[in-house]
């Protein structure tokens, strides 16, 4: 498959978007002032490409230009303003992506969007598919067992790995952690089938909820 290779003045949409990281060009016009919001287990970092922006982020604020980047952690509540006469044009990425898409916050109260992001061009139209539920929780019972395959076998290890630990022989601990390793990857892996499943399920039906309001 040939690489795919984007380019902020030609694409706007999610260039990717993954359980492991959703990333985008985006354009905001002067004066735009978002909402409020946070993501419960992502970071959302955002590279200045073009114009001048600041960024509130846990009451803190910062003023970016082009060349500057800056990020919210897990939780931290955020929203941006632009202060130039021009649109700013900025890359931002949000890892891991799971939704909720945010966490809004308006009038003291929370709302989650279970919702694909508005800027996919490539996305289907929202269905009430009960197989979709279906997968969902199949993922998570294949995840519930392959963390149970990971964790007998880290018990197993355990001692063996805090002997090599406090011997200082370094090489057995590495040795040990390759054992654990194949391990570790599989549950990783599943987790994102997991969400990947997750996002689909809640976002299609919380995309009907919103239409039929």
């Amino acid at each position: 498959m040939a690489l795919e290779v984007y380019d902020y003045r030609k694409h706007t949409h999610n260039v990717i978007s993954t359980p492991q990281v959703r990333s985008r060009f985006e354009t905001l016009p002067p004066g735009r002032t978002g909402m409020l919001h946070n993501h419960t287990t992502a970071i959302e970092c955002w590279y200045v490409i073009q114009g001048k922006i600041e960024f509130e982020i846990n009451g803190e604020t910062a003023i970016l230009e082009p060349g500057m980047l800056i990020c919210a952690m897990p939780g931290e509540k955020h929203r941006v303003r632009v202060l130039s006469e021009e649109p700013v044009i900025q890359l931002l990425f949000v890892a891991p992506h799971i939704l909720p898409i945010a966490n809004m916050f308006k009038d003291g109260k929370e709302t989650h969007q279970y919702r694909r992001h508005p800027a996919d061009n490539d996305r289907n139209v929202a269905v009430n598919d009960p197989a979709k539920t279906e997968k969902h929780f199949d993922e998570m019972s294949a995840l519930a067992m392959k963390i149970a395959e990971s964790s007998r076998q880290h018990e197993e290890l355990k001692d063996a790995i805090l002997t090599a630990q406090t011997s200082h022989d370094y090489d057995k601990a590495v040795e040990l952690f390759d054992t654990l390793l194949p391990g570790i990857m599989e549950v990783s892996s599943q987790y994102y089938e997991m969400v990947e499943a997750w996002s689909d399920m809640t976002g299609n039906i919380g995309e009907l909820r919103g239409a039929n309001k």
